[in-house]
């Protein structure tokens, strides 16, 4: 018998991958999304909310872009990963934003419940968190792992009984 832990299977090896790359995709959608309230509460003061909305999804989908390539894809091409992040993230945007706009109308709500004003930065943040986490669940972390990344030697740092895969340099 060998004194070492044992190397977990495959199929165990696969979820821990699985579960590193959705916190460490979820890390990068947390960078993403800071970027993204901070560009909107910023332009709130001087443009509409939708509009607002809009310059910082854009602001957060070239800060997560970067992000994501770090977890799913490190060594990969960037020609070939950006343009299916763009086609991936014109989905994703286009959601985060479709349900941010149909969460407009329960603004009075939520600020009453609150006991806040309508016009409360809170009561903003609060919806567009609410249309970025219900998005990012059901489309960004899938569509990102099985699509936009597919394909591509995966990261799998921090995986018992792996080694780092797809970077330049000695595995670890």
């Amino acid at each position: 018998r060998s004194l070492w832990p044992p190397t977990p299977r495959p199929r165990a090896r696969t979820r821990a991958m699985i579960g590193s790359q959705f916190v460490g995709s979820g890390a990068g959608s947390v960078l993403a999304f800071a970027s993204y309230l901070g560009t909107s509460s910023a332009l709130d003061h001087v443009l509409e909310p939708q509009q607002a909305n809009c310059a910082g999804l854009i602001t957060a989908a070239s800060v997560n872009f970067w992000m994501q390539r770090q977890v799913f894809a490190p060594g990969a091409a960037f020609g070939v990963i950006f343009r299916r992040y763009c086609v991936a993230e014109a989905a994703i945007v286009l959601s985060q934003h479709g349900l941010f706009l149909s969460l407009m109308p329960f603004k009075r709500r939520c600020a009453e419940w609150w006991g806040v004003e309508e016009e409360s930065p809170s009561v903003l943040a609060f919806l567009r968190t609410a249309s970025q986490a219900f998005v990012f669940v059901l489309l960004s972390f899938p569509l990102r792992r099985y699509w936009v990344f597919r394909g591509f030697p995966a990261s799998t740092a921090g995986v018992a009984g792996s080694a780092t895969v797809g970077r330049s340099g000695p595995a670890t």
